[in-house]
């Protein structure tokens, strides 16, 4: 499945950015709707995992993602076709 292949890829691709406050973009496309502070073995991880999912930090990083996401699908129809219904908010988390 081509869209599983581009989609790990991409988040991979995320955990090694690291963001305004120096946790990686990847707690941008977190599947969680809030953060978690538990404490876990695997610091960076945990640093995700408790990224806060507002504020001016979160703002920048999600507008990050989001172009990252547009310069990724460039020249691709049916991926500019899939997100056609979030650009017009800037979302990188949609």
């Amino acid at each position: 499945n081509q869209r599983f292949d581009w989609e790990h890829t991409f988040l991979n691709y995320l955990h090694l950015i690291p963001g305004s406050d120096r946790v990686p973009l990847l707690y941008i496309a977190c599947e969680n709707s809030q953060s978690d502070p538990t404490p876990i073995q695997d610091f960076l991880q945990m640093y995700i995992n408790a990224a806060p999912l507002v504020g001016v930090s979160y703002d920048s990083n999600n507008q990050k993602v989001y172009v990252l996401i547009i310069k990724f699908i460039v020249d691709n129809e049916r991926a500019e076709g899939a997100i056609q219904a979030i650009t017009q908010v800037n979302d990188g988390r949609q």
